[in-house]
Order: C-alpha cells, then sequence, then structure tokens
C-alpha cells in the first residue's frame, strides 16, 4: 500500500482551510461546527476534518 494513500481518497484538499479562513475561525472550530450541518456534504466534510486532526484515520 502506498504511503500516502489518503491524498488521493481526499477529492477536496484544502476545502476546510479554505472554510475556515472565510469564517474567521481555526480548522479544529470549523470542523466541530461542520460536523453537525444538515447538509451531508458538508457534514462528512467536517466529519473528515475531526478525523484528520486528531490523527486517527483508522476509526
Amino acid at each position: 500500500m502506498a504511503k500516502k494513500w489518503i491524498q488521493k481518497a481526499v477529492r477536496h484538499p484544502g476545502a476546510l482551510t479554505r472554510a475556515a479562513a472565510q469564517h474567521g475561525v481555526s480548522k479544529k472550530q470549523e470542523a466541530a461546527k461542520e460536523s453537525h450541518s444538515p447538509d451531508p456534504h458538508i457534514r462528512a466534510r467536517g466529519i473528515l476534518g475531526k478525523r484528520f486532526i486528531s490523527g486517527d484515520l483508522h476509526r
């Protein structure tokens, strides 16, 4: 298995960072807010962002 397999799995890299910058909050705060969104695409981005930030990719 390739060492950087997750880079190919992420469809929109940097989307969480861009959203956090637009709202003027940290990436962790943005991920926490997005993980409770009614929109399933935004909710998925928030949950995945929380996993990346915590370093636990195998949950």
